[in-house]
């Protein structure tokens, strides 16, 4: 036979793992090859000695530590973090702006943390790396060749999509049904010889009521409700359809273009309701929207003639301004904003209400002219000429550009 196992009785002690104990194995008792064995020694982890505590960790409390797996198994152990002298440990998050600023310096690495210098917060071992970079052609200074991959942003589900569509149908109606009141007092400015909006308000108010300052609301929520689901989530579609073929420097043009092409759309779906708005508004009774366009196909010698025909134009010329000024607008006074005063980041609705604002009134005051043109082209006596520019111009010519404010 010959030796197969060895086994250790006992293992004794003190022994030096740098050397190797050769095994003393008996000769064979009838003669043959002698057997030989050395000593395998068997160690584990005992004690881990630390040689330097180094500083600037951004965690508290314990942190693993990563051994190298034995033959037999893997060692585990933890280190327990004391609070030490670097700077970036006595940093408190009333020293940043913003809730997640502990979540973000826990993405630098250790021992880099920023310093407020200048009025804002550097990071000097950054600024150090980029005075002392070589230069190197293509690669980021602080990113490396990570630098090199473009950010991408992220793609749009349908069903994102139709949440957007949802939340801008359901605010364009509420806001146009709270502003009924003002819609009707403006259009019976422009298709009256009324020059005071108080005392409009107050006939109306006096005659028939405060209900009757909703005059109109049936339509403006339905025909809005519509329009401001296409509106919204059209726009954002449209938007990056084009964003992605032009330059980054470009996103303005992305933005005029998506809400033109979003703004035709609308209008299309929103005109029947808006010629019905206009024929309920200048009238004393108040009818429903059904018997409305009733009246108004029968007119006009058919449903689109009726519906579409005489107000599209107008519209279209009305909105497609309107809506490329109130979002060309809205996206550089945000810009503008951020800019300016970088923290307002964190109060985003205030800046989206102070830029919507902003947007609005400008959209509306470049969109003023073309919306006292659609009024009259709607109110247009039988045998005037309806069209856009030709309605224009008579009110220009008749009344003065002031007419059309």
């Amino acid at each position: 036979g010959s030796v197969t196992e060895i086994l250790v009785e006992d293992p004794g002690s003190g022994y030096d793992g740098g050397k190797v104990v050769p095994l003393i194995i008996g000769p064979p008792n009838r003669g043959g090859l002698q057997a030989t064995a050395t000593v395998g020694w068997d160690y584990a982890v005992g004690e881990i000695l630390v040689e330097s505590g180094g500083s600037g960790f951004n965690e508290s409390g314990t942190l693993s530590l990563m051994i190298p797996a034995g033959a037999k198994g893997q060692a585990k152990a933890i280190a327990t973090l004391t609070k030490g002298d670097c700077g970036c440990l006595n940093l408190k998050r009333s020293d940043f702006r913003g809730n997640s600023s502990d979540n973000l310096l826990r993405l630098l690495p250790a021992g880099l943390a920023p310093t407020l210098r200048r009025g804002r917060y550097v990071i000097p071992e950054v600024e150090a790396l980029e005075y002392n970079q070589t230069q190197q052609t293509g690669v980021d200074y602080v990113f490396g060749t990570r630098g090199l991959e473009p950010v991408r942003e992220d793609e749009v589900t349908l069903q994102q999509y139709a949440v957007l569509g949802a939340c801008g149908a359901v605010c364009t109606a509420a806001a146009h049904v709270a502003l009924t009141p003002l819609e009707l007092v403006k259009t019976k400015l422009q298709t009256s010889s009324a020059t005071s909006a108080v005392d409009v308000t107050k006939e109306i108010y006096e005659e028939d009521g405060l209900l009757a300052l909703f005059a109109g609301w049936e339509p403006i929520i339905v025909g809005y409700f519509i329009n401001g689901f296409f509106a919204f989530g059209l726009t954002e579609f449209l938007k990056r359809i084009v964003a992605a073929q032009l330059a980054s420097d470009q996103a303005w043009a992305a933005t005029v273009v998506g809400s033109l092409g979003a703004a035709v759309v609308a209008v299309a779906v929103v005109t029947p309701f808006e010629a019905a708005k206009v024929r309920i508004q200048t009238l004393k009774a108040n009818p429903s929207l059904l018997d409305t366009w009733s009246v108004l196909i029968e007119e006009r010698g058919g449903w689109y003639d009726g519906l579409f025909g005489r107000s599209l134009g107008a519209l279209i010329a009305k909105d497609v301004v309107f809506a490329a000024f109130k979002f060309a607008v809205f996206d550089a006074v945000r810009g503008a904003i951020l800019q300016a005063y970088p923290p307002a980041a964190n109060d985003a609705l205030f800046v989206s209400i102070i830029a919507g604002a902003v947007a609005g009134a400008c959209g509306a005051v470049a969109s003023q002219p073309l919306d006292t043109t659609f009024a009259r082209v709607e109110t247009a006596k039988k045998g005037q000429d309806t069209g856009v520019f030709a309605t224009f111009r008579r009110v220009v010519d008749e009344e003065g550009f002031d007419a059309l404010y």
